[in-house]
């Protein structure tokens, strides 16, 4: 659940070799209510939302998901309506030539439950929370239920190999509800 805004090729670098080593990288796509690249849509710049804009990253947005069911049906809350993208994450309008995986919602690779999630809190206790980073988790256990039946990644390739049957496995946002699903720039991830 790292995150800022900026662009630190050391930190791209770091990503990059440690992928190439078989690492995968489930992030928080952020909590801004703007593109992960920035006001510019750019890459590469000081707008950035980072590590999320890097290509080599599983950039996770957040959903809202009160009732763990499909159509809507569940209660609303301040972040929006059961199954739809939640208010405050972050999205995008484009996607860098020569991304690894290829994702409905361009540089987001899938949303996760993020809304009023109960996790471990400071002071070794517990809190109901909502953000991106409570989306992440989720994507990182689908990664490692993917890891425990395929087998660990040894290099870049396997890596995005995981990243792109995760993506490939995730229901359309067309299936979430009846209606929007509260999408800004219309790339629906999954």
């Amino acid at each position: 659940s790292l995150g800022g805004t900026g662009y630190l090729s050391s930190m791209r670098t770091a990503i990059q070799n440690s992928i190439n080593a078989g690492v995968v990288y489930v992030v928080a796509a952020g909590n801004s209510n703007a593109d992960v690249y920035g006001a510019d849509g750019l890459f590469g710049t000081s707008d950035d939302f980072i590590p999320a804009a890097f290509p080599e990253v599983a950039a996770v947005s957040a959903m809202v998901d009160t009732d763990g069911k499909l159509g809507g049906i569940g209660t609303s809350t301040g972040y929006g309506a059961d199954d739809t993208r939640a208010t405050f994450s972050n999205y995008s309008r484009s996607v860098v030539f020569g991304n690894p995986v290829t994702s409905s919602g361009k540089a987001i690779d899938f949303a996760a439950p993020g809304v009023n999630v109960y996790s471990t809190y400071k002071g070794n206790s517990y809190a109901t929370m909502s953000g991106t980073s409570m989306a992440s988790p989720h994507g990182t256990g689908s990664v490692a239920l993917y890891i425990a039946q395929h087998g660990l990644a040894t290099n870049a390739a396997g890596v995005y190999t995981i990243r792109q049957a995760l993506i490939d496995a995730g229901q359309p946002q067309s299936q979430w509800r009846s209606g929007s699903t509260n999408d800004p720039d219309g790339n629906l991830e999954p």
